[in-house]
């Protein structure tokens, strides 16, 4: 723009111009102060021909502007290069000239949009106040903060750069979510989780858990399982059965896609034998389903509650030591306390109902956790007596358990 200004100036006063003669730093000067010069004559008019007029006539004359004036405050005068810069009480001041005296501009002229639009590219697309601060050490534009912030606003890159994701519009919740009709359990998503290791003896074995839960009411039953082998999920699969009934559909990963990572627990479920536990299940009528590979997403509603347990339990096991019989009743706890969650809002009503939870459709009443009990903790130390074991308790309630069990989100937005 400073060339083509140049340029045309060249025109107007009749000089010669060579389109490939270089321009030095006083020929953009000149076309700067020029352009600068026909913004100012052409927003602050009145106050331009006065401060002109006040420039060629005595300097300790005072100035006639208007009150109603912007320009007002900003106590502003004509310098020598035929600008209107900000008069203020930087006299003194050891700073440059420019920014001593900034030059005044108005805040909607495009000419104004552009400068700081160049400005906000040249620091690298930064924010409000540090373009603000760099504009003002040459420009004082009127309300300069509303007007870089309309520039900002419109810079296609800083909106690209920090636009918020699009929210996604869920799709219709499967067959098996909603078959309401059906009794709990009767569509069931399975996996494991673990491992927890297991005092028994002098020393400790691995110990690993399998949810179940019900894809309709949300509610969840765990078993514990000794090993990752298929006759010990088989063994948990009929405990699971006898005390909930039969399932008509269960669904799992198949055992390449665990979400959580576990190589020890992902590499012992691709060992199951998947045609040994369909024809166990086909026999009694159930169909078992297996989610494709690379879709963990698919698995989310047991996912999400093995995330629940996994914060349950660090909470309470510390790193503690547990028997078989400790942990098969941690899990039951822990079960109870998941199936007691709200599913639906709590409300500060007293006339309301009490909310809806898993353990009104399994049980028809909400289960009442817990009186305070104890999880043993055995240590096992040898002095001339023999063996004594050593019990240290550790209290277990549902007071802080309950606020991490959180209502599942069924948003269709996500």
């Amino acid at each position: 723009m400073l060339r083509v200004k140049d340029y045309l100036r060249s025109k107007v006063h009749k000089t010669s111009f060579d389109v490939k003669r270089t321009l030095d730093a006083e020929d953009l000067r000149k076309a700067e102060r020029a352009i600068l010069r026909h913004v100012q004559q052409q927003c602050f008019p009145e106050e331009f021909k006065i401060l002109q007029e006040n420039a060629k006539e005595s300097k300790g004359q005072k100035c006639r502007i208007k009150k109603s004036s912007p320009l007002l405050r900003l106590d502003p005068r004509m310098l020598n290069d035929g600008l209107v810069h900000v008069g203020g009480r930087l006299q003194h001041a050891s700073v440059e000239e420019q920014t001593k005296h900034p030059i005044i501009l108005p805040k909607k002229h495009h000419i104004v949009k552009l400068i700081v639009r160049h400005l906000h590219e040249a620091l690298g697309h930064s924010g409000r106040e540090y373009v603000l601060s760099s504009l003002r050490l040459q420009y004082w534009v009127i309300r300069g903060r509303v007007a870089v912030r309309k520039v900002l606003k419109d810079c296609v890159v800083c909106r690209k750069r920090s636009a918020a994701p699009s929210s996604q519009k869920m799709a219709d919740l499967p067959e098996d979510r909603v078959h309401s009709e059906k009794p709990p359990f009767s569509y069931v998503g399975v996996d494991c989780f673990g491992p927890f290791m297991v005092k028994q003896g002098r020393s400790q074995v691995k110990r690993y858990g399998c949810i179940f839960t019900c894809l309709v009411v949300r509610a969840v039953h765990i078993e514990v399982l000794h090993s990752l082998d298929t006759d010990s999920f088989l063994n948990a699969l009929q405990r699971f059965m006898a005390r909930r009934g039969q399932p008509e559909v269960i669904r799992s990963d198949n055992g390449t896609n665990f979400v959580g990572g576990n190589r020890e627990l992902r590499e012992g479920v691709q060992k199951w034998n998947q045609q040994k536990i369909q024809n166990h299940l086909l026999q009694k009528g159930i169909d078992w389903k297996f989610n494709p590979p690379s879709a963990s997403h698919m698995g989310g509603s047991w996912e999400r509650q093995i995330r629940t347990i996994r914060k349950v339990l660090s909470a309470l096991l510390k790193q503690q030591a547990l028997s078989d019989e400790g942990l098969s009743t941690l899990m039951c706890l822990v079960e109870a306390v998941i199936n007691g969650r709200p599913l639906t809002v709590v409300s500060d009503d007293v006339r309301d109902p009490e909310p809806l939870t898993p353990n009104h459709l399994l049980l028809l009443r909400q289960s009442n956790v817990f009186p305070l009990m104890c999880l043993v903790r055995v240590t096992c130390t040898v002095d001339g007596d023999g063996v004594k074991s050593n019990f240290s308790q550790t209290s277990f309630g549902a007071g802080g358990l309950v606020s991490i069990c959180l209502p599942s989100n069924n948003d269709r937005s996500g």
